[in-house]
């Protein structure tokens, strides 16, 4: 009789144990990894499939499972049937093209939003499998961690399901998610160096001897972070004008333009052509002016037009206001 009770005392001992790790692991949200949408030239969708499943296998909270199902469209009809087929589970996939790699999740219990993490890749003759696993394994981390903050995206084009909203409110939840759409554009394209060639007018003088003529310009930007900026670049007109400046992004009126604020030096590299009453003072190369600006910038799918008006003051005084195209390399 006493073995009888002691081999039920430890069998229900053990069976305690067994319902407390099962409780733990039920607590672990299921994420279905759907396959790699490649694009690219690597041809490396189910090996990507493969390592996002290796990935949430190592984070804890998650338990995982692939999935055969493609998901050939973002909005939500297709994500629609895709959480029909896969439950309450968490979705999951990457998106590789040449020269970028992105992960995506999107959760049933918040149907109009995503998280999206991406990170730019070298040309496909610098690029190999091993660089692409490293940039994987980044923007993962990444959307893990916007997913454990809670920082989803509205998807866009998605509408509301108040029927009693105002007119107002639905133009205004409208050009937010355009804005969305806008800023998403230009930040799967974004990398850490750029490129911007430029035209425009410069104004330049002393006092009553002035003169306006037809302004080049080039330059390249390496992104210090996400506000800002350094730049180096030319300015030709009947100066090679060089300069130097760093850019601050202002954090406000985003939606479908971002403004910057500039300030820099310029130095006076040669004389492109002889002065005259019409092309302002003589000026010695290796004069330096001082000054700053103010920029705008609109996202074009991949690119960005600049336009921006920059003050340079010293010996004389000179206004170059230009536009041009922003190219990331």
């Amino acid at each position: 009789m006493t073995r009888h009770v002691l081999f039920v005392s430890i069998l229900s001992f053990i069976l305690g144990i067994s319902s407390v790790g099962l409780a733990e692991r039920s607590t672990d949200r299921l994420v279905h990894v759907l396959p790699t949408t490649d694009t690219s030239v690597y041809s490396l969708g189910p090996a990507v499939q493969g390592g996002i499943v290796k990935l949430y296998q190592q984070t804890p909270g998650f338990s995982v499972k692939p999935s055969s199902y493609p998901l050939t469209g973002f909005s939500g009809d297709y994500l629609q049937r895709a959480y029909q087929i896969h439950g309450d589970s968490l979705l999951s996939l990457a998106y590789l093209e040449d020269g970028r790699i992105a992960v995506f999740i999107f959760d049933p219990r918040r149907k109009n939003e995503f998280i999206v993490a991406a990170s730019t890749l070298g040309g496909a003759s610098q690029t190999n499998a091993n660089q692409i696993e490293a940039q994987l394994r980044v923007v993962f981390q990444q959307a893990i961690g916007a997913y454990r903050k809670g920082e989803f995206q509205p998807l866009p084009g998605a509408t509301s399901s108040s029927q009693g909203q105002l007119a107002e409110e639905e133009k205004d939840r409208r050009r937010q998610e355009v804005g969305v759409l806008f800023r998403e554009l230009a930040s799967l394209q974004e990398s850490n160096t750029y490129l911007s060639g430029n035209l425009g007018m410069a104004r330049y003088g002393q006092d009553a001897d002035i003169a306006s003529t037809v302004v080049f310009g080039a330059y390249a930007g390496l992104r210090l972070s996400d506000r800002i900026h350094a730049e180096l670049g030319v300015n030709a007109f009947h100066l090679l004008l060089g300069h130097v400046d760093i850019r601050y992004f202002i954090p406000i009126a985003e939606k479908y333009v971002s403004f910057s604020l500039s300030a820099g030096i310029a130095n006076v590299l040669s004389a492109i052509a002889s002065p005259s009453s019409t092309l302002g003072p003589v000026v010695a190369p290796g004069t330096s002016f001082y000054g700053g600006g103010l920029g705008f910038d609109v996202p074009l799918l991949g690119a960005l037009i600049r336009g921006e008006i920059k003050f340079y003051t010293g010996t004389s005084n000179v206004v170059l206001g230009s536009y041009g195209i922003v190219f990331n390399i």
